[in-house]
């Protein structure tokens, strides 16, 4: 007998409430998106709003261009959600983005205290 191969369905559309789940938006921030014309709906014959989700990750493709990265905010925030990881909760995700800024500031002062010497 042979393997039963299952295909993997990326689905293209999701409801309002998948959508919801899916992008970690609030009902109104979701809303808000889809009346800006950011992203694509369609509301079937049924009267259910289906998203396109094609439209929704172009739309996170377009917002990523939009903001340039300094050289190490990517690993930082890697590092701020690995502590938070330790730290259970928000109050542990905003300890941990205040030990990588306080790291930081140090770096930074430490960097320009060696340039000041060697002046």
């Amino acid at each position: 007998m042979g393997k039963f191969v299952f295909p993997i369905v990326t689905t293209r559309t999701a409801t309002m409430s998948g959508f919801m789940r899916l992008s970690g938006l609030s009902r109104n921030a979701a809303y808000e998106v889809l009346r800006s014309g950011e992203i694509d709906s369609v509301i079937t014959e049924h009267g259910r709003r289906l998203v396109l989700l094609p439209s929704w990750e172009e739309y996170l493709q377009r917002l990523a261009a939009r903001r340039p990265r300094e050289a190490g905010a990517k690993r930082q925030a890697i590092d701020a959600y690995r502590i938070s990881l330790k730290r259970k909760g928000a109050v542990g995700a905003a300890l941990a983005r205040q030990s990588i800024g306080s790291r930081r500031r140090a770096a930074r002062g430490a960097a320009s205290a060696a340039a000041g010497a060697a002046d």
